[in-house]
């Protein structure tokens, strides 16, 4: 399966994930995964481990996750709009559920700093 297949892979798990339908959109973040990580495709692994991590109840386990999203971008060098949202999904997390304001002001701090270099004016203005 090629990158472009796989970009419209996580667009039908991210409808299902809005629509609700947790299971399915796990099911294809999973294969999405499994995929991306055979074609080397980092931002479909990204997406992926964002998408798992969305659909945990458990903060921590989300954030495991997310750390994940943060691994793939920080071994291949590089950054992504998807790394700026992870980091400001890390900061809601540490701010709302562990009550960790400064610990989460860092993230924030990150995920703007990302927005800005790689022009993401959603994610500039959501953190600010």
């Amino acid at each position: 399966m090629e990158k472009g297949s796989q970009l419209a892979n996580i667009l039908l798990a991210n409808l299902d994930f809005l629509q609700g339908d947790f299971r399915a959109a796990e099911t294809k973040y999973l294969h999405i995964l499994s995929e991306s990580k055979q074609q080397n495709f980092i931002d479909g692994i990204a997406n992926a481990f964002y998408g798992l991590a969305d659909l945990q109840e458990d903060k921590q386990s989300a954030l495991e996750y997310l750390i994940k999203v943060d691994s793939v971008y920080q071994v291949h060098d590089t950054i992504s709009p998807i790394l700026a949202n992870a980091y400001g999904f890390i900061g809601r997390i540490y701010a709302k559920s562990f009550n960790k304001k400064m610990l989460a002001k860092d993230y924030f701090l990150k995920a703007l700093e990302i927005s800005k270099d790689v022009n993401n004016n959603s994610g500039i203005e959501y953190v600010t």
